[in-house]
């Protein structure tokens, strides 16, 4: 599956992306893999990468 928004370019290009679950500690929600931290939302909101937690480029918004 595909990374999707909110994920940076380093992680986007390494990453394997599963369908196992987790909860987002932000919001409560779902996160889509287990491999992303937190929802894409609040990787948005927040400016930073699902997975890596570091700031995100414009382009990757």
């Amino acid at each position: 599956m595909p990374a999707g928004p909110g994920v940076c370019k380093g992680c986007e290009s390494h990453k394997a992306f599963t369908r196992d679950l987790r909860t987002c500690p932000e919001c409560g929600k779902n996160p889509d893999s287990g491999t992303f931290k937190i929802c894409a939302e609040c990787a948005l909101k927040l400016n930073k990468c699902r997975i890596c937690q570091q700031p995100l480029s414009n382009s990757e918004l």
